[in-house]
């Protein structure tokens, strides 16, 4: 206890049932100034000494056993603990005096305690019997006398601190043993450690440097072989004992002049990381090696240690590896132009079909022919759809596909697109609104096929994935300056929406977000894939944001030269090729 320590304890608790016995004792232990002068001459006839300051004690009260071991308690939590208790040995209706000690001590075995009795209610031979032989434990007689009280205070609580001064030096005392013995055991342990330690690195080491399957070996600054590990004995394909003492002039695996490069950068930078040479071994011809080169102390003497990795093989199966992906890519260029030469031979005939199914349909018909003929067509403009993100697919994957550069207006482009997707937007009663803002410029110069193409495949997206609600296209300016200008393009709707997790291979080919989208409603995967790789050709980037069942909104930029400047064909070239 931090108080005990270093502090003057003279906090004495009274527990007795009567008042006055509290009020007598604190005129005698705290009188104040007034009652320190009376006794300062009884002091002086007591002791035949010159009267001294009068020493003020500290008294706290409690009138019954149970709430003096309260404050004993409190005392305690709060590190202010008490020296001595004056305890009545009577004190009805509660714990007597005898039974409260006994108590308070299991609290606080420290506590100084004085037995204030009138009657013989217990004998010496009865508390004896009850604490033993105890040395915290006096008893004073009632009534008080005065001296005697004020003798019992100064003693007791002289003695509470020489004792709770000694436990701390005994716990100080305990704790620098158990210190510095616990130092002398980490000492002897860390020694006793380092040396298994070292022992065992140096096995492991041994282990490491003969089973390791890179080759290693060591050559004094001389260039002469000190030691080499079994890798290097069998990439070299020689012993090595035939060389071992020997110098790398007389045993030459890299020829002088890749010799003379390590040395002149060994010594330039300190080191060789992953160099790259020839080499010739004893049986066979040049092979292909990496090495790694390091200034290592040995016995306080400075050596080159020298790692040596054949890379012959694996160089052999790179280039196989390349020779394979050339073949692979023109095979896959061979394959996307014949897809997109068929597709394009079947889009010929589709057209027929679909072109003689609608006039057909002109003609006087019943209900089940026009029912059928109307089936023909529907189905004819899926396939078409299908072939024709097949063909600019193909067309894309060929390096087929050109942008035109020519004016268009960007209205009639947009409104264009968008009466395209009004029948299936009615069909399905959404709200279909196309905004152009104020301030977006008119008279662009571009490809406008080609972001019709884009603005189909994302409105028509939407309208398909949405069962309700509506689809909005807004057009802004992201970017103008005097001869382009960046367009931000928003295509916003109510629909189904795409989980986060799906989000990041939309625009790859032949990837949707949930496969059961391909069986209810339909398509190849393909128009995303498609929109990106014209948006990016068209100086732009597209992205989505997207919330399960709270709708979808597909954002993508394009850059165009404006009309009528003088620079506009070639600032559209430089931004879309």
């Amino acid at each position: 206890m931090n108080t005990a320590a270093t502090e003057t304890n003279r906090r004495i608790l009274v527990i007795d049932d009567l008042e006055e016995i509290h009020d007598d004792l604190r005129k005698i232990l705290a009188p104040g100034p007034r009652g320190a002068t009376d006794l300062e001459e009884d002091e002086a006839l007591l002791f035949g000494a010159a009267p001294i300051e009068t020493v003020q004690f500290e008294l706290d009260s409690a009138y019954q056993g149970q709430e003096g071991l309260e404050k004993v308690r409190q005392a305690l939590a709060e590190g202010r603990p008490y020296a001595v208790a004056f305890v009545d040995i009577r004190m009805p209706p509660g714990w007597d005096g005898v039974e409260t000690i006994a108590r308070i001590w299991e609290a606080d075995p420290l506590l100084q305690a004085v037995v204030c009795t009138a009657y013989s209610d217990y004998s010496w031979r009865d508390i004896h019997k009850r604490f033993g032989q105890s040395d915290s434990l006096l008893i004073l007689k009632k009534p008080f006398d005065s001296i005697e009280v004020i003798q019992l205070a100064h003693a007791l609580t002289r003695k509470w601190e020489l004792t709770e001064q000694a436990r701390h030096r005994i716990v100080d005392l305990d704790r620098t043993v158990a210190k510095r013995t616990a130092k002398l055991e980490q000492a002897h342990l860390r020694i006793r450690r380092e040396l298994e330690e070292r022992s065992a690195a140096q096995e492991a080491f041994r282990t490491i440097f003969e089973a390791g399957p890179i080759g290693i070996t060591l050559l004094d600054l001389n260039g002469r072989y000190v030691d080499a590990n079994r890798a290097f004995e069998e990439q070299v394909q020689v012993a090595r004992a035939a060389f071992i003492g020997k110098t790398t002039a007389e045993f030459p695996v890299l020829d002088v002049e890749t010799i003379d490069q390590c040395r002149e950068e060994l010594h330039s930078a300190g080191r060789v990381d992953g160099k790259e040479v020839v080499f010739c071994r004893n049986l066979g011809g040049p092979r292909t090696a990496l090495i790694w080169l390091r200034v290592v102390d040995i016995r306080q003497v400075r050596h080159c240690l020298v790692f040596f990795l054949d890379i012959t093989e694996r160089r052999r199966m790179e280039e196989d590896l390349r020779q394979a992906r050339i073949a692979a890519e023109a095979a896959n260029k061979l394959k996307s132009e014949f897809l997109a030469n068929v597709s394009h031979e079947i889009r010929t005939p589709m057209n027929g079909i679909i072109g003689f199914t609608e006039l057909a349909l002109d003609t006087k018909l019943d209900a089940e022919q026009r029912e059928y003929l109307e089936t023909v067509n529907t189905s004819g403009q899926a396939l078409l759809a299908i072939i024709n993100d097949i063909l600019d697919f193909s067309k894309i994957e060929a390096g087929r596909t050109e942008l035109e550069l020519i004016p268009f207006s960007l209205r009639e482009n947009v409104e264009t697109a968008a009466k395209t997707i009004v029948p299936e937007a009615r069909r399905k009663c959404l709200a279909l609104s196309t905004k152009v803002r104020p301030e977006t410029p008119d008279s662009l110069v571009g490809d406008p096929g080609r972001l019709r193409q884009v603005l189909l495949n994302l409105v028509g997206n939407a309208v398909k994935f949405t069962p309700r609600g509506a689809v909005d296209l807004e057009v802004s300016v992201d970017d103008l300056r005097e001869t382009t200008v960046v367009l931000h393009f928003a295509v916003r709707d109510t629909g189904i929406g795409i989980p986060a997790d799906k989000q990041s291979c939309l625009f790859q080919p032949f990837r949707q977000a949930d496969g059961s989208i391909t069986r209810k409603y339909g398509g190849t995967g393909l128009g995303l894939a498609i929109s990106s790789w014209l948006v990016n050709k068209m100086g732009g980037r597209i992205r989505v944001d997207s919330e399960m069942d709270k709708g979808s909104t597909f954002h993508f930029t394009a850059q165009f030269a404006l009309a009528n400047t003088p620079a506009a064909v070639p600032a559209v070239s430089a931004g879309i090729s």
